[in-house]
């Protein structure tokens, strides 16, 4: 294997991010690069990026001695206040799904809690800060009042022609967590969330997706967010390790070739996560996998580290959701990513050429197969 010059810090992340597999395979590299780093550096820089509890705990149980006693009582705090973050979610998500089953609205918990438990057995190991919720988008509205009676603030979102958001409703409350009411989880489709909630099951007296539907949340999950940063990369890694050896060959298929306008999206995210992580995906979608140009591009503009020009960054994300798009989404992709509202006619133009120029950029550092940003190990 070959070694990409990295700081410590940044090593040591990649080298305990990824799936069981993975990081045997980057023990030694992770204990060297601990004993490295410096402490507070790496601490804040876990923090910025809310995993402090789980790459955290991963690095007092790798490296052992070589962790000073500030870090490690840095994590224990870290993951104490977030499971105590996370009961507090979990109780209030509770009420709301249940105030919202009395008026025949199903909605099922996204992420959270839920989430954290569901792939890394520990609601504490993956900071939330809000409640999202999946309904009908026939429910929407319904749904939208029956919170804004409970006291949430009405949602400032913009609605499309259709009259739904783009994704979901944001409420803000004085003193309860902010809700996402969505209606769909990815930019590029509506039948597979109602098919998410119809099939949903049951436990603990929660809706709760099935299998292949949660893991292929976690794929839209991670290409939504333009494959930024290693926390849903994490996610991935993590429920394949505990969910894993129950799945064998292509077990996405169906999903792939039955959802054809999130296909891109899913063939770019598990080859983004079998690049970062180290999970096994280049097989899960078997024939349902899409093999174009844009796809491609859109894998070789992941950035784990999340450093660098935010402004840079923030339109790389922007463009890959454009480059995962079906045919077809492009006016709705220009709406939302360039044509803003609120803006002058002036601002708009000045947010177009901007925007623009930085997708010009972004194109340009990836051509032929660079990638955006290189990996500490390779081949």
């Amino acid at each position: 294997m070959r070694r990409v010059s990295f700081p410590a810090e940044f090593a040591c992340l990649f080298a305990l991010a990824g799936c069981e597999a993975r990081r045997a395979a980057l023990r030694e590299m992770a204990i060297d690069t601990l004993a490295r780093v410096d402490a507070a550096r790496f601490e804040r820089l876990l923090e910025e990026r809310q995993l402090l509890p789980l790459i955290g705990t991963r690095a007092i149980d790798t490296g052992g001695g070589v962790v000073p006693d500030e870090f490690r009582a840095a994590v224990t705090g870290a993951v104490a206040a977030s499971r105590a973050r996370a009961l507090a979610l979990e109780v209030a998500g509770r009420e709301l799904v249940d105030r919202l089953a009395a008026h025949g609205i199903a909605a099922m918990p996204l992420k959270g809690p839920y989430l954290a438990t569901a792939v890394h057995g520990d609601p504490g190991l993956r900071e939330a800060l809000d409640i999202d919720l999946l309904v009908s988008p026939d429910d929407l509205d319904a749904a939208v009042d029956v919170l804004v009676r409970q006291g949430f603030h009405p949602p400032a979102d913009v609605r499309r022609a259709n009259g739904l958001p783009d994704l979901h409703f944001g409420l803000r409350h004085e003193t309860l967590p902010r809700v996402e009411l969505h209606w769909r989880i990815h930019w590029y489709e509506r039948e597979f969330s109602r098919d998410l909630l119809a099939r949903a099951r049951v436990e603990d007296g929660l809706l709760r997706p099935r299998d292949e539907d949660l893991a292929t949340s976690l794929l839209l999950f991670y290409a939504r967010d333009g494959f930024y940063g290693v926390r849903l990369a994490a996610d991935i890694a993590a429920w394949w390790d505990r969910y894993g050896d129950g799945l064998h060959g292509a077990f996405l298929e169906e999903h792939a070739l039955r959802y054809p306008s999130l296909a891109p999206a899913m063939t770019a995210a598990v080859a983004v996560a079998e690049q970062v992580t180290g999970v096994p995906s280049g097989e899960w979608l078997g024939l349902g996998a899409t093999h174009a140009h844009r796809v491609s591009l859109a894998t070789r503009l992941a950035d784990w580290t999340q450093a660098g020009d935010p402004d840079q960054l923030r339109a790389n994300v922007s463009l890959v959701s454009g480059l995962l798009g079906p045919w077809g989404s492009a006016p709705d992709f220009v709406r939302r990513e360039l044509f803003l509202q609120g803006l002058s006619a002036a601002q708009r133009a000045e947010h177009v050429l901007k925007v623009s120029a930085r997708y010009a950029l972004a194109l340009w550092r990836v051509r032929g197969t660079r990638p955006w940003v290189e990996l500490p190990v390779g081949p």
